[in-house]
């Protein structure tokens, strides 16, 4: 935004004054004004430079400066939609600020506040101590005015705008073109205004269906399928619905809608109950007690879609609303696809992090994923303080059928051994594959040594049993060494380890294909199961 005012202001200098003169009022400036640190008041205090080097009053530079945005055709043609003439245009001012917060999020426009609007003295109101805005906001109107046609005096005061209004004549002729035949244009019109019809009810859903008739009393005697949406099921007068916010009067009482019928005016309302919504009325004289309003949301139109659940089949096809609709639809629906595409990066990543914490032979852990899932580390879910079991794996002879009958097989028996460790496991068991002959378990559900020496003597006489390896069969024996955690608690993922590897060296000095549960307690091991486990 700070960007958007600099380019503006240095846009406008270099058209009226030239490159040379842009340079001299930037080294006559104190402020730094450099791209990431330019603001509005930086803009005032450059304008306010440039007017000191060409001898004039701030007043007539900011009055140019703000002609001269006006000029901008685009600029010009989003003014346009905000009245059919110039005393529409400027009942609609206090729109200003909320439009261009649609375009510009972080525009610093100050509130407007109009009054007498529809009258032939209209004065704008801005909040105090915002210097320049009025004279800039004189600029842009007397380039507005002259565009519809209008005949104004337009007079830039400390912190307001005065506009007089004379008679003026059409900017736009009655076939839709400006070509100066004013008398055919007033011929068309006298013409029009001889011709009467009718008009059904479903025909004026279709074309306003955020409409309401009323009576000059304010009751309601029909609305559109839109408008019924967002109506109280047994409202029956506006008052009960809404809340007047401008003009200030105390409610859509006798008088009020005939006033805005007569003057052309549109009236503010704020939807009562939980939504808060704002409302935009526009009443127009259909009978001789009878008011047609037609409702719209302004700039609230996103947040009202939001709230009362409306899509673009509650605004006719050719209103602006449904197009504003539309893109708020496409914005959800990419904002949806943005969600889905982060969530599926998410399941990737973590599909990623999973493959690369499996051992792919056995298809269990290897030390990383083992590394996370211990009790206590950052991660993992199980819980040091209910106890469990760490036995230690590791597999005797197995390189001996390596050398013998080749890595394939030792690959086949090693995915043997992952397989039946698998098939072993309970819930919440944990294996993982820690080095080329050794697996590792951690068992929450056991607490008790007795019960961590039976599981892995069942795994030992599976795993003893033999291999076919071509024309012969391969032996294996698992040696086994099992700590408690509730032996010596405290422990780290090393420290018990080291505890389970000095079980597993009582197993393997006791002849092989042994387990060993270790005790701190006796000798430091209980006796080993004797006898080996071939079968």
């Amino acid at each position: 935004m700070n960007w958007l005012v600099r380019h503006s202001i240095e846009s406008y200098m270099r058209q009226n004054h030239g490159r040379q003169f842009l340079d001299s009022a930037y080294s006559a400036m104190e402020a730094d004004c450099h791209f990431s640190s330019f603001s509005a008041r930086d803009g005032i205090a450059l304008i306010s430079k440039v007017a000191h080097l060409l001898g004039k009053p701030e007043t007539e530079i900011f009055g140019d400066f703000g002609e001269w945005i006006a000029r901008i055709e685009p600029v010009r043609n989003a003014l346009r939609v905000m009245g059919r003439d110039f005393s529409e245009f400027l009942a609609n001012l206090g729109m200003l600020p909320d439009r261009v917060s649609l375009v510009l999020n972080e525009a610093a426009v100050p509130q407007l506040r109009v009054h007498g609007a529809g009258g032939k003295a209209v004065s704008v109101e801005l909040p105090p101590g915002r210097g320049g805005w009025s004279d800039l906001l004189a600029g842009i109107l007397r380039v507005m005015a002259k565009d519809y046609g209008a005949d104004a005096g337009i007079v830039a005061g400390e912190n307001h705008v005065e506009i007089r209004l004379g008679d003026a004549r059409p900017a736009i002729s009655a076939m839709g073109c400006n070509d100066g035949n004013y008398e055919g244009a007033n011929a068309m019109k006298d013409e029009l205004k001889t011709a009467s019809f009718t008009i059904s009810d479903d025909a004026i859903s279709i074309l306003l269906p955020m409409h309401l008739i009323v009576d000059g009393q304010g009751n309601l005697l029909g609305a559109g399928p839109t408008s019924r949406k967002f109506l109280p099921a047994h409202a029956s007068n506006l008052d009960e619905v809404f809340t007047v916010i401008h003009p200030v009067c105390a409610g859509l009482a006798v008088g009020v809608l005939d006033d805005a019928a007569r003057r052309d005016l549109r009236l503010e309302l704020r939807l009562n109950g939980s939504a808060q919504i704002t409302l935009y009325a526009h009443p127009v004289r259909i009978g001789a007690d009878r008011f047609l309003l037609d409702l719209s949301f302004g700039a609230g139109l996103p947040d009202a879609i939001k709230k009362l659940q409306l899509d673009i089949s509650d605004f006719p096809a050719s209103s602006l609303a449904s197009e504003l609709v539309f893109l708020h639809d496409a914005n959800l629906a990419v904002m949806r696809n943005l969600r889905r595409l982060e969530q599926d990066c998410h399941r990737a990543q973590q599909n990623a992090d999973n493959r690369a914490m499996m051992d792919p032979l056995t298809g269990l852990l290897n030390f990383q994923g083992f590394e996370k899932a211990f009790p206590g580390m950052p991660g993992s879910d199980l819980k040091r303080e209910y106890g469990f079991a760490l036995a230690l794996l590791e597999l005797e002879y197995l390189d001996e059928m390596v050398e013998f009958y080749g890595h394939a097989a030792g690959h086949r028996i090693i995915a043997r051994v992952g397989r039946i460790i698998g098939d072993a496991m309970a819930k919440g068991d944990i294996a993982a594959r820690l080095e080329w002959n050794r697996i590792a378990l951690i068992l929450p559900n056991i607490h008790d040594g007795m019960q961590a020496r039976a599981l892995c003597e069942r795994i030992a006489s599976a795993i003893a049993k033999p291999v076919p390896c071509g024309e012969s069969y391969c032996h294996v024996a698992a040696n086994w060494g099992i700590v408690m955690s509730s032996v010596n608690p405290g422990r780290n993922l090393e420290a018990m380890l080291s505890d389970a590897e000095a079980a597993l060296d009582g197993s393997k000095r006791s002849g092989g294909g042994q387990v060993t549960v270790l005790n701190l307690s006796e000798n430091p091991y209980l006796r080993p199961h004797g006898g080996t486990i071939w079968q």
